[in-house]
Formats: C-alpha cells, sequence, structure tokens
C-alpha cells in the first residue's frame, strides 16, 4: 500500500490530541484511532499508518466495529500494556469485525494480566504479518 493510500494516520511525535488523523494533522495515540474507527462503526474498510512509537498503555480494541481495518505500523513501534485491567493490544470483536495487522516487527508486551492477551478475537478475525507478543 502506498503511504498516500491511508485513511488514518497516528504520529506519536508529530500528531496532536487535536489531530484529525489526516497525514497533515495526525493523530497523536492509538486511542485517537480507535475513537475514530468507533465512531464510523458500519464502515466497509479503513486504513491506518502508526508511526514508529512506544505506546504505553493504549490499546485498539475494535469493539464492535462491523467492518475491516487494516493497520500498518511502521519498524521499531512497540504497543505496552503496564495497568493492571485486562485488555487486549489489538482486537476485533463481533461479527463482521476483521483487522488485518501489518506489524513490521511490531512488539506486543504486558498484555498478560486477567484475560488480556496481545491480540484477541471474539466472533471476529484478525490476520497478523510480522508480529511479536511477548
Amino acid at each position: 500500500m502506498e503511504q498516500d493510500d491511508y485513511d488514518f494516520w497516528v504520529n506519536p511525535t508529530e500528531g496532536t490530541e487535536t489531530g484529525d488523523g489526516s497525514e497533515e494533522a495526525p493523530f497523536s495515540s492509538l486511542l485517537q484511532l480507535w475513537e475514530a474507527l468507533e465512531a464510523e462503526r458500519q464502515g466497509e474498510k479503513w486504513t491506518a499508518f502508526i508511526g514508529q512509537g512506544h505506546y504505553i498503555d493504549q490499546h485498539l480494541d475494535q469493539g464492535f466495529f462491523r467492518g475491516t481495518v487494516e493497520l500498518t505500523f511502521e519498524e521499531g513501534t512497540i504497543i505496552e500494556w503496564t495497568e493492571g485491567t485486562s485488555r487486549s493490544g489489538i482486537q476485533a470483536v463481533g461479527e463482521g469485525a476483521h483487522s488485518i495487522v501489518n506489524g513490521n516487527g511490531l512488539i506486543i508486551r504486558g498484555f498478560d494480566t486477567g484475560t488480556g492477551n496481545g491480540i484477541g478475537t471474539f466472533a471476529g478475525t484478525i490476520i497478523a504479518h510480522d508480529v511479536v507478543i511477548e
């Protein structure tokens, strides 16, 4: 996928809390991306480019979003959970929820509390490429 072809952009160093998720005004966090995807809910397919960074206590829990989300992570990205609440780093929940993860060496760690896990699904599907769960 060409870099210009993404619907949403996340960049932890150049993005802002008021960014609209465009390449020119990216989100600064995974939680902003999650909120944008949840607002769309019934989209057919959405794509996002997640810039290199260390995302601490952030997740992409795809709720009951019906549609496909393709997430492309820049090399060197880490998603880490340090809080005690159970969460999954990336999750697709509900019939019709599909996630495609192009990890490019993505590391997901710390999601082993309670029922949490690195990547999870319930009645949805996830296809993950080049992801390490620690």
